[in-house]
Parts: structure tokens; C-alpha cells; sequence
């Protein structure tokens, strides 16, 4: 498409002028380029659509990715794929109020899903997959109203043991 592999800090009205902003790969270096970008995701309660492509799709037990919606620390909704042992899961969780709820909890099949994508109209919300060449596929759809403050892509590995060993931040 002549677009450039790895993308720096230039690139940003290059990014903005495509019919759909996908940037796999930025580099280290650009950190103005990831801030500016950045600032397109702190959606403040206006109606989006967001997507996320991955490379590999997780293997291991307790290993996710994925999209998350924050509000506030009490109401978020995570959109993700997750290998939850001995199979991959399609996900929508929900915090609402600190409750937890899971209206969407979907087996599918390995080599299904490449991609992701949520949108937001007003109070409606679409889950959306594609994979192989495929189009995209409505996993979930779903009506909740919702002061958005933060959009962004949700990793992690969750490992079950008695007591960390250690502790770390990271700011």
C-alpha cells in the first residue's frame, strides 16, 4: 500500500489521512507520534470504533488480549479473546458499580480470530471479530450507558499462585 513498516513521529498526518487508523509497529523513538496517537484514544464520552490486530492469539492458560473501556475505577468493560484452558474464549466482562458480570463468555476455534473491534453509538455497543480474510462477525451487541474517560488494548498473562514472590510498579 506504500505505507512504511515502522512508523516515527512525521508520520502522524500520514496515520490521520487513512480511512482507518491501524499502526502495528511505532517506534521507540517516536514518542511524540505515541502521545499524539494517544490523545485520539482518551475518548471522553463521544462515539468511537476501535479495533486491534494481533499477532498471535494466546496459548497459554490464563493468557488474554483484547480491548478495555474505562469509565472510572468501579465501571469498565473489557472486550477480549482469552485461552482458558484447554480452549479459546471470546469475552465481555463487566464491572458496573464493582460488580462483575460476564453477559458474553463464547468458545471458538483456534485460527478464528485476528482481529477485534468495538463500537460505540450513543449507549449501543457492538464486539466484532474477523480472522483468515474474513469479514467481520457481531459476537456481542448491547445496550449501557457509560461516561467513557479511557479506550485502549488490554493484555495479560494471569498466573495463580499462593503468595507473589515478588512485587513491582511501573510507572
Amino acid at each position: 500500500y506504500g505505507m512504511p513498516v515502522v512508523f516515527y513521529n512525521d508520520h502522524y498526518d500520514l496515520l490521520l489521512a487513512q480511512d482507518s487508523l491501524f499502526a502495528r509497529k511505532i517506534s521507540p523513538e517516536a514518542t511524540e507520534l505515541r502521545a499524539r496517537l494517544g490523545m485520539l484514544y482518551a475518548a471522553h464520552d463521544m462515539d468511537f470504533q476501535i479495533s486491534a490486530g494481533f499477532l498471535s492469539e494466546p496459548a497459554q492458560r490464563y493468557q488474554e488480549h483484547g480491548l478495555l473501556v474505562v469509565q472510572d475505577d468501579e465501571n469498565w468493560i473489557r472486550f477480549d479473546l482469552a485461552y482458558t484452558g484447554g480452549t479459546l474464549t471470546l469475552i465481555v466482562g463487566m464491572i458496573v458499580g464493582g460488580q462483575t458480570t460476564y453477559p458474553l463468555f463464547q468458545s471458538i476455534g483456534s485460527g478464528v480470530v485476528d482481529d477485534l473491534r468495538i463500537t460505540r453509538e450513543g449507549d449501543a455497543w457492538s464486539f466484532e471479530y474477523r480472522g483468515g480474510g474474513s469479514g467481520w462477525v457481531e459476537a456481542f451487541t448491547y445496550d449501557r450507558e457509560m461516561t467513557v474517560s479511557q479506550v485502549g488494548p488490554l493484555a495479560r498473562a494471569l498466573v495463580q499462585v499462593a503468595a507473589p514472590a515478588r512485587r513491582a510498579s511501573a510507572a
